[in-house]
């Protein structure tokens, strides 16, 4: 199992597994909840999330949930819960548009939200071309939990980024008050925000007059 690792006092995340495929799990610990980004598709992973502590100075911790979108490597122990497989206690839910399609609870998450726990918190959708109603959460001005939201659509042979979708990603990541962007299955997750946006403006710049995609290993 690999090591929980500490990217601040209050930041810490389990890194992603490739058997089985798993996500990165962050949690990030508020006065009056964890804020939980994303959990994961393994038996670790769940072990992680449910002994995150109940309290903290005397205070009760409850358990909120941001997934960044509808891939079971990302939500698989959310939707096992839900079909009380397994237990994995949680209070407040946020989800996509899409990803509500799977889970039928939660707050869907359309236009950014912010909160007040200690710790300043945003969760907003990201338009990306890897998975459709995806989000983003962004605390205390330092570090923006990404998810997969960088990455192209995967196809056979053929990985693309939408042109349109590309753009209109561009812009939201640069208007994020982060200095670095988190991303999934990463060796190293935290990324400088200009190192990312870099590549992703990189390939923006190979598109061709009324080719709606990129073709990644084209480029």
């Amino acid at each position: 199992m690999p090591g929980i690792v500490e990217l601040a006092p209050n930041i810490m995340y389990l890194p992603a597994s490739h058997e089985p495929l798993s996500a990165d799990v962050f949690a990030i610990q508020g006065e009056c909840a964890w804020w939980i980004f994303d959990v994961g598709d393994s038996k670790e992973a769940l072990d992680f999330i449910n002994g995150l502590p109940c309290e903290a100075k005397g205070k009760r911790l409850v358990k909120n949930i941001v997934i960044s979108h509808f891939h079971v490597d990302h939500m698989g122990n959310l939707l096992r819960a839900l079909r009380c497989e397994i237990s994995m206690p949680f209070d407040e839910l946020y989800v996509g548009t899409n990803t509500f399609k799977y889970t039928r609870i939660g707050q869907v998450v359309d236009k950014p939200m912010s909160f007040s726990d200690g710790v300043q918190l945003q969760i907003l959708p990201v338009p990306n071309s890897h998975a459709k109603g995806s989000l983003a959460l962004v605390v205390n001005g330092e570090f923006a939990f990404l998810g997969d939201s960088t990455y192209p659509q995967v196809r056979p042979g053929r990985d693309a980024y939408n042109v349109q979708l590309l753009g209109e990603e561009i812009k939201v990541l640069q208007g994020l008050n982060a200095k670095s962007f988190c991303l999934s299955h990463k060796k190293f997750v935290v990324k400088e925000k200009e190192s990312v946006l870099s590549y992703l403006e990189k390939v923006y710049s190979k598109r061709q007059k009324n080719e709606p995609c990129i073709y990644v290993n084209e480029i």
